[in-house]
C-alpha cells in the first residue's frame, strides 16, 4: 500500500466483510482489528457487508476512527426471500436423541436436494469430526490440514455435503447450496444470519435449519454475551410461543420488525408461519410415496434448468468477467509472493514443523539429522532448474520484478541493477522442499497436485525440475512455477 501511496496510485481501499471488525474474539483475525490505522491513508474507504446491525454502526465508526458526520451509508433489505428458516427442538440431555435427529434430516435433506449441496455447522471441533466421521464426509475447521482442496472438492460437487466450525465462514460464496443445519445454538444472532445466509445464493428455493438441545445454550461471559444469547432464545421461541423467524432476523439487521409479523407474498415460509404444515414434516421421510420421489425429480429438473440457464449467461458474460478475476487473483499472487519471501528468509521449514523455537536460519545450515535429504533435493534442485527466458532471476528464481538484482530499463523489461543483489537466494526452492518433506501430509497433497497436472517425470518435459521452471505471468509480473508452487505450499501451511 505504502508503494501504491508513493507512486500517487492509491484511489481506493475496499473492505469486504467489515463486520469482522466489530468481532470481540480479539485472537481471531488479529490483522482485522488493526484496519482502523488505515485511515492514516488518508484515502476514501468502502467498507462493505451483508451483515451489519444498525445498533453496532456507530462501534465500527469508534474501531475504525471514522467520524460518523463523513460516513455516507447505504442499506439494502438483507432478507433471504428464497430461505425457509425452521427450529427443531430436541430434549434437555438427550444427546442420543440429538444424533438420531441430525443424522436424519441430513440423510433426508441428501434425498430430497439431488443435485445441491449441504453445509452442516457445529461449534466445537472434536463434535465436527465425530460428525463427519459418521456421514462418511470432510471435517473443515481451523486447524484442518488442506481446507482449500476440501472446499475444492466440495464446490466441484465430488462431495456433496461438509461439517464445519465458523471456520467455513467468510469469502465462501458456492451458490447451489440447498440446505444449512445447525446443530448447535448459535453465539449469536449476527452470527447465525452469516452462516445461514450462504444456503441459496443461486436464488432456488432452499433451508436454514437449527436443531437446538433445551438448556445446552453456553454461558454468558458478560452482559453483551446475555444480551445477544436472549436474542438467540427469542429466535428459538425459548421465552414463549414462537414468532416468525423472519420477524426476529429483520429486526434485529434491518430494524425492520414493525414491518412484518410474518413470512409474506412470495418469500419461503419459515416453520412458524407454515404452522401444521412445519409439524408434518417433521415426520416425513424421503422415499414415502411416488408423489414424493416424482417432485423430487421435478424439482431437481428446475435446479438443472436454472444451472443451464445461469452458465448460459455466464459464458455470455464470461470473457470479460473471467479476465477480471484472473488479474485479481494474480495481483494477490504477487502480493502474498512478497510477504512470503520476506518471511522465509533464514527459516528452517523442518525446524518450524518440529516446533523448535530455534528456527531462524537457512535450512542448509539445519543441524538436524532429518534435514539431509532434504538438503541432498534441494542440491539437485538447484544444480538441474533451468528457468524459461524472462521468467526469473536465473541465481535466485525470483521474478525480476522482486529481486534487488535487476531493475526496470523503461521499456516494460529488466537490466542489471548496478549495486543490486539478490535479498532472497535460495528462498524459493528451500522453502518448498523443506515444506513438502517437513510436513508428510503437505508433502503428500503437493505431490497429488503435480501429478494431476501431468507433472510425474514420465516423459520429455514432466518432471518436477522442468517444471518449476517453466514461465508463468502473474498480471504484469513475469513469473514462473517454482514461484506458483512456493505461494501453493505456504497458503497450505498457513491454514
Amino acid at each position: 500500500m505504502n508503494r501504491l501511496q508513493a507512486t500517487r496510485q492509491l484511489d481506493r481501499i475496499v473492505i469486504d466483510e467489515c463486520h469482522i471488525v466489530l468481532n470481540r474474539q480479539y485472537t481471531f483475525r488479529k490483522q482485522m482489528q488493526q484496519l482502523g490505522r488505515l485511515v492514516a491513508a488518508e484515502t476514501q474507504i468502502v467498507m462493505l457487508t451483508a451483515t451489519l446491525p444498525p445498533s453496532e454502526e456507530d462501534e465500527l465508526f469508534r474501531r475504525m476512527h471514522f467520524d460518523p458526520e463523513q460516513v455516507k451509508m447505504f442499506r439494502a433489505p438483507t432478507a433471504r426471500t428464497n430461505v425457509a428458516y425452521r427450529v427443531v427442538k430436541v430434549g434437555k440431555g438427550a444427546k442420543q436423541e440429538a444424533e438420531a435427529a441430525v443424522m436424519a434430516m441430513v440423510r433426508r435433506k441428501l434425498s430430497k436436494y439431488k443435485a445441491g449441496k449441504i453445509v452442516v455447522y457445529g461449534n466445537s471441533v472434536p463434535k465436527v469430526k465425530a460428525l463427519a466421521e459418521k456421514l462418511g464426509c470432510q471435517a473443515y475447521h481451523h486447524n484442518a490440514i488442506g481446507k482449500a482442496s476440501m472446499l475444492e472438492a466440495f464446490m466441484a460437487g465430488q462431495q456433496r455435503i461438509i461439517v464445519a466450525t465458523s471456520a467455513l465462514g467468510m469469502g465462501v460464496d458456492v451458490p447451489d447450496i440447498r440446505c444449512i443445519i445447525h446443530i448447535d445454538w448459535p453465539f449469536s444472532v449476527l452470527d447465525y444470519a452469516q452462516e445461514s445466509g450462504r444456503a441459496g445464493r443461486d436464488g432456488l428455493p432452499s433451508e436454514a435449519i437449527m436443531i437446538v438441545q433445551d438448556g445446552d445454550q453456553r454461558a454468558a461471559k458478560d452482559s453483551q454475551d446475555k444480551a445477544e444469547q436472549a436474542l438467540v432464545r427469542s429466535y428459538v421461541g425459548e421465552s414463549g410461543e414462537a414468532r416468525c423467524r423472519r420477524a426476529v432476523l429483520d429486526g434485529y439487521l434491518d430494524r425492520r420488525e414493525e414491518e412484518r409479523s410474518g413470512c409474506k407474498e412470495r418469500e419461503e415460509r419459515c416453520d412458524v408461519c407454515q404452522g401444521e404444515e412445519a409439524e408434518e414434516q417433521d415426520s416425513e421421510q424421503a422415499s414415502d410415496s411416488e408423489e414424493m420421489a416424482e417432485e423430487m425429480n421435478r424439482e431437481s429438473n428446475r435446479e438443472e434448468m436454472q444451472r443451464t440457464f445461469e452458465q448460459q449467461q455466464r459464458e455470455r458474460q464470461g470473457p470479460r468477467q473471467t479476465l477480471t478475476q484472473q488479474r485479481q487473483h494474480e495481483f494477490a499472487d504477487v502480493e502474498w509472493l512478497r510477504r512470503q519471501l520476506a518471511q522465509w528468509a533464514n527459516q528452517c521449514a523442518i525446524c518450524k514443523a518440529a516446533g523448535e523455537g530455534q528456527s531462524d536460519h537457512d535450512i542448509r545450515r539445519c543441524w538436524r539429522a532429518e534435514s539431509t535429504r532434504v538438503k541432498e533435493q534441494i542440491k539437485v534442485i538447484e544444480e538441474k532448474i533451468k528457468f524459461d527466458d524472462w521468467s526469473a532471476c536465473f541465481p535466485c528464481g525470483v521474478p525480476q520484478e522482486i529481486c534487488h538484482r535487476w531493475e526496470s530499463n523503461g521499456r516494460g523489461r529488466y537490466q542489471r541493477s548496478k549495486d543490486g543483489d539478490c535479498q532472497y537466494k535460495g528462498v524459493l526452492i528451500g522453502g518448498l522442499i523443506g515444506i513438502a518433506l517437513a510436513n508428510a501430509e503437505i508433502g503428500l497433497q503437493w505431490y497429488r497436485r503435480l501429478e494431476a497436472m501431468g507433472v510425474d517425470g514420465a516423459g520429455p518435459g514432466r518432471t518436477v525440475v522442468e517444471y518449476l521452471g517453466k514461465k508463468r505471468r502473474l498480471e504484469t509480473v513475469e513469473s514462473n512455477q517454482l514461484a506458483r508452487e512456493f505461494c501453493w505450499i505456504t497458503r497450505l501451511l498457513g491454514e
